[in-house]
């Protein structure tokens, strides 16, 4: 599936088959480091929530074009475990 993803110009975090004590698991590079962190993006929903903000506009607003990648991404591998601590916002934590 990932090699769809990347003909459609997709971005997405490469997982790969893993064993940990034995058992199969799937793992991923870290996207984290000492400058650039991620936010999930059900507290972005509670701080809209407190500041009377839109959630959805608010989250178009700052990253429209990779949210509807995200998206399309989920409807092509049939992703059903979506929800708002399934994914977020990195961030460089120089700045923010």
């Amino acid at each position: 599936m990932s090699n769809l993803l990347d003909n459609l110009n997709i971005v997405l975090v490469p997982y790969f088959d893993a064993e940990d004590d034995g058992d199969y698991c799937c793992k991923c590079p870290c996207m984290t480091n000492d400058t650039v962190s991620i936010v999930d993006s059900g507290v972005i929903e509670s701080w809209c929530n407190r500041k009377g903000k839109n959630f959805l506009s608010y989250i178009l607003n700052v990253d429209k074009e990779h949210f509807y990648q995200m998206c399309v991404a989920d409807y092509l591998i049939s992703n059903s475990d979506r929800h708002s601590r399934n994914w977020g916002f990195l961030y460089d934590t120089a700045t923010t």
